[in-house]
């Protein structure tokens, strides 16, 4: 069985190649946390996992780096700004035939990210790109927003108690 933080930082990889990208899809699994959104849960791996949410789960899981296992500490430190604050849905409309992705995407308000295209919610809503808030490895990342902060204590809550589980377990 994967270990939750090798779990979260696969299905990241999964779903995009690219570094922004991937930021980008682990700030959706976090907007979707902290709204129970489908009412798949509140924690980051509970959405993560949800299924059908996430095309890399359970199926094609990539590989992670050290760059997206960075960037989850980041999260859970508070440190990773969002780059999509409104986003809940996003897919690849080239990899895709699923009605709502032509739709959402006809509104053109998606951004993509790495060949990904996001969306405030599966009508194409603006994700609020905010291309400000990127974060790089080892660079000193923007702060995130106070009414961001609740979101991110419950993930790190999440986070805690798989650690200790995985330091338990070692």
């Amino acid at each position: 069985m994967m270990a939750q933080p090798t779990l979260l930082a696969s299905i990241i990889a999964g779903e995009s190649s690219l570094l922004a990208g991937q930021q980008a899809v682990l700030n959706v699994i976090m907007n979707r946390a902290a709204t129970n959104y489908g009412n798949h849960g509140t924690t980051w791996i509970a959405q993560a996992t949800a299924p059908q949410q996430f095309s890399a789960y359970p199926n094609a899981l990539g590989k992670p780096t050290s760059d997206i296992y960075a960037m989850i500490l980041a999260a859970i430190d508070g440190e990773l700004g969002n780059i999509v604050p409104k986003a809940l849905n996003y897919a690849n409309p080239s990899l895709t035939s699923a009605e709502w992705v032509k739709e959402a995407n006809a509104t053109g308000l998606g951004v993509n990210i790495g060949g990904n295209v996001f969306w405030a919610d599966d009508k194409g809503g603006s994700p609020g790109y905010d291309p400000s808030k990127l974060w790089s490895p080892g660079v000193t990342p923007t702060p995130i927003p106070s009414s961001d902060v609740v979101a991110l204590k419950k993930g790190l809550l999440m986070v805690a108690s798989v650690l200790t589980s995985l330091a338990d377990s070692l």
